[in-house]
């Protein structure tokens, strides 16, 4: 996945595979068991390494209605 942001902080947990997740001076690798807590507005990129499957949940505000 391409390089993005998104507005609100959010989890990365690696349920199975192996993913580099690319920020903007580092790239980090995340693994089966492995969770990510990544800052909202912070870039960030993904590569597969093997076949994975991820779970991301968004912390949005308890002001947001949508």
């Amino acid at each position: 996945m391409p390089a993005h942001a998104v507005s609100t902080s959010m989890t990365l947990q690696c349920l199975r595979g192996r993913v580099e997740v690319r920020l903007d001076t580092s790239i980090q690798l995340l693994e089966a068991g492995q969770v990510m807590v990544l800052a909202g507005g912070l870039p960030h990129g993904l590569l597969a390494l093997e076949d994975s499957r991820l779970l991301m949940t968004l912390v949005l505000p308890a002001s947001r209605t949508d």
